[in-house]
């Protein structure tokens, strides 16, 4: 039996597709007779909390102080890196994931101060910081030090594995890919009526939906320009923008909304649950990101709900959209281009559904959630083959 933590900062307030991806690897570690520990930085909710146990997992809750994810630099904190490495020590945990924190973070060093494998998976966007030659070399031997106690890293995208070689000075022996994946059991094709229905939206709009952190670098604000641009160039009244996210940002982009007169025709719906449903409803799915997004898991999910997706030609996201296969692509920052998409999709149902059924079919085969958890636990047992059966 081997013992497996999956170490994530994050706070599993919703099923959401991170919290989902979590919660087939337990199930999968636990059909494999493994042990699987979540370490979480806060309690999942009580419905969540429910779904894991019945999964075999043991949730922990563990404070990495500030990480990347909330903008801030790390701290050090002896009793975080302490609290780390007892209940590593303490739960004879042989191998930690590590997720959605860097590998800097102090408080990663109670992982490093015991005899556990290390598996890390980068999930961030951007690009790789510029430095200076000291902070260079710096950082050059700080990550040989690193890679003396990872023994993989891993991209959820090949635009991610190949920017490890420069933020991380890993060798492609060292790197791999997995790709997110998508719960295809909830995000599957259905009935547009039925799901609009359900939602109460109208039955006979054209309905552009984009899911995002409400942050600048989603591109949100390019998004409401296009709108503006299709509802007041156009005059087209049959159009309607979701907004679903939360973030610092969305006060602004509501002003941006009202001060360009298409207050009534964006809603912002806020943190959701129903994802798979407000997709379903769509007709389309936008991400105009304005940084090298990392993969763009709602791509994912939209190609497997057998939606066409509009969205930047930037970082991984090439790799899932396929301009004129799979949907269609735009140069980041662009308003005026990302609405002519938009229009060129809306006014065409044929190439909604044709480039909707060909990313149905690539989801299935190259982003089918359970079959990405395999490829984890495989990893697992490659790296811990003495706990192997």
């Amino acid at each position: 039996m081997k013992r497996i933590l999956y170490l994530a900062n994050l706070h599993p307030n919703k099923l959401g597709s991170i919290e989902e991806h979590a919660l087939l690897l337990a199930r999968e570690l636990q059909r494999r007779g493994d042990a699987c520990f979540m370490g979480f930085i806060s309690q999942p909710e009580p419905e969540i909390a429910t779904l894991f146990h019945e999964a075999g997992a043991r949730i922990l809750t563990i404070n990495c102080g500030n990480t990347a994810l909330t903008g801030n630099g790390a701290s050090f904190n002896i009793r975080e890196i302490l609290a780390l490495r007892r209940a590593v020590v303490e739960n004879h945990i042989d191998l930690v994931h590590v997720n959605f924190m860097g590998l800097t973070n102090p408080a990663l060093l109670g992982i490093y101060l015991t005899s556990a494998r290390i598996v890390y998976t980068d999930h961030a966007s951007g690009l790789p910081f510029h430095r200076g030659p000291l902070k260079e070399l710096a950082s050059r031997m700080l990550h040989k030090l690193l890679r003396m106690r990872v023994s993989r890293y891993l991209g959820v995208s090949t635009y991610v594995a190949d920017r490890l070689k420069q933020t991380h000075h890993v060798t492609p022996r060292e790197t791999a890919t997995i790709y997110n994946g998508v719960n295809l059991a909830r995000f599957t094709v259905r009935d547009q009526l039925s799901a609009r229905e359900r939602l109460g939206f109208p039955p006979d709009i054209k309905i552009v939906c984009a899911v995002a952190m409400l942050i600048p670098e989603k591109g949100i604000q390019y998004l409401i320009d296009a709108a503006a641009l299709i509802v007041g160039e156009q005059g087209r009244t049959d159009f309607r923008l979701l907004v679903v996210g939360e973030g610092a940002f969305r006060g602004e982009l509501e002003l941006r909304a009202s001060a360009s007169g298409v207050a009534s025709s964006v809603g912002f719906l806020g943190r959701r649950s129903d994802v798979h449903d407000i997709v379903a409803a769509s007709d389309i799915i936008a991400v105009p990101c304005v940084w090298e997004e990392s993969f763009g898991l709602i791509i994912a999910e939209a190609m497997a709900t057998g939606r066409p997706v509009v969205a930047s030609r930037s970082g991984g996201i090439p790799e899932l959209v396929e301009h004129g296969v799979t949907g269609l692509l735009v140069t980041p920052g662009n308003s005026r281009e990302l609405a002519d998409s938009l229009l060129r999709l809306m006014d065409s149902p044929d190439s909604c559904g044709r480039l909707g059924s060909a990313g149905r079919d690539k989801a299935r085969r190259m982003f089918d959630l359970e079959k990405q958890v395999v490829k984890l636990a495989e990893l697992y047992d490659e790296l811990l083959p003495a706990a192997g059966r």
